[in-house]
C-alpha cells in the first residue's frame, strides 16, 4: 500500500466512522488520508494545519519546515457519547539535533485545516541526555503518559495532565535504550494487551511489562534498558527497514502498521499485518 513519502505513520479509530491515518511529509504540512475501511487504498485529503504553527520555528530553523512523527488519539467527551476531540502530539526538530520539541494540537473532527495549535509540551537541547521527538500517548486507568525519545539515552516516559494535555511532572523515566550504535532507538509505541526516513537497518522489536513504567523485558529476559527486546519484524525478501508504526484494534482483530522500503525505490511504503497475541507475545500472522 503506497502512501507517498512516509517517515512516520499513525492510525486512529474514529467513532462511527472510518479510521484516520496521519503521517509526516517532506515539507511543512501534516497530510491526512482517510479511508472507509482500515485496509485498502487510502485517499489524501489535505493538510492538518491551515497555517504553520509559529512556535515550531525555533526548533526547525524555518517557517516552512517538516514536522515529524504525529501521534493522534481520539478522546471521548465526558458524556460518553460519540462526541470528543482528537489530540495530536508531534515533533519539531532538525536532523541530528537535540534542540527539539514535542507539541500538541487539537481538533473536534480530525479533518484538514481543523487543527488548533496548543503549544509546546516539552523541549530539549544539548544539555539534556535525551531528545524530545517521536511522541506516543498512552492512557491507562485514567492516567496519561507520553513516550518519547530517540538517540542519546533512548525512550522516555513522561506523565501528562489529562486536563491540559501538557506535562504533569518534570520527572522523566527511561524505559528503553540500546547498548550499541550510540544508543539509537526510536518510534516507540505501547499497546496494552491481554488482561510495540527508514533505513535498511531498521527493525521492529517488542518488550513487555506488567507495569506501564516498567521494567520491560524481551522474551529472553533481558531488560529493554539493557538492550533487550524480541524481534517482531526484520528486513526480508523485498521488505527493508520496517519501523515507525503502531497497533490498532479493529472490528475483526488486531493490526500492526508500519513503514518500510521496498526493492528499487526510496519512497517508503505503508505496511499492514494482522497480529496475534496467542503466545503472549505479538506475532504477525497475515
Amino acid at each position: 500500500m503506497l502512501l507517498g513519502t512516509i517517515a512516520a505513520v499513525v492510525v486512529v479509530a474514529r467513532p462511527a466512522a472510518s479510521p484516520l491515518v496521519q503521517r509526516d511529509p517532506t515539507t511543512f504540512p501534516n497530510p491526512i488520508a482517510l479511508k472507509g475501511e482500515f485496509t485498502g487504498t487510502w485517499k489524501f485529503l489535505g493538510d492538518a494545519f491551515s497555517t504553520p504553527p509559529t512556535d515550531t520555528d525555533q526548533f526547525t530553523g524555518s517557517t516552512n519546515a517538516s514536522l515529524w512523527a504525529p501521534d493522534v488519539t481520539w478522546i471521548r467527551g465526558k458524556a460518553k457519547t460519540n462526541s470528543g476531540s482528537y489530540y495530536m502530539y508531534y515533533s519539531a526538530s532538525s536532523a541530528g539535533s537535540q534542540h527539539s520539541a514535542i507539541l500538541l494540537a487539537k481538533s473536534t473532527t480530525g479533518l484538514p485545516g481543523s487543527w488548533s495549535d496548543m503549544g509546546i509540551v516539552v523541549s530539549t537541547d544539548n544539555t539534556y541526555n535525551w531528545n524530545a521527538i517521536d511522541p506516543h500517548l498512552v492512557i491507562q486507568g485514567g492516567g496519561w503518559y507520553l513516550t518519547a525519545g530517540s538517540y542519546w539515552s533512548g525512550i522516555q516516559l513522561l506523565a501528562i495532565n489529562p486536563a491540559t494535555g501538557k506535562l504533569n511532572s518534570s520527572v522523566v523515566t527511561n524505559i528503553a535504550k540500546r547498548t550499541v550504535n550510540n544508543g539509537a532507538v526510536e518510534g516507540s509505541f505501547i499497546y496494552e494487551c491481554c488482561n510495540g526516513s527508514p533505513t535498511p537497518s531498521y527493525n521492529m522489536r517488542t518488550a513487555r511489562s506488567s507495569s506501564l513504567k516498567g521494567p520491560y523485558v524481551g522474551q529472553g529476559g533481558v531488560a529493554s534498558i539493557d538492550g533487550g527486546g524480541s524481534v517482531v519484524l526484520v528486513s526480508h525478501d523485498a521488505i527493508h527497514g520496517p519501523g515507525g508504526g503502531g497497533i490498532l484494534y479493529d472490528s475483526d482483530g488486531i493490526y500492526a502498521y508500519y513503514h518500510y522500503l521496498t526493492n528499487g525505490t526510496t519512497v517508503p511504503v505503508l505496511g499492514i499485518n494482522k497480529m496475534s497475541f496467542a503466545s503472549g507475545w505479538p506475532v504477525l500472522v497475515a
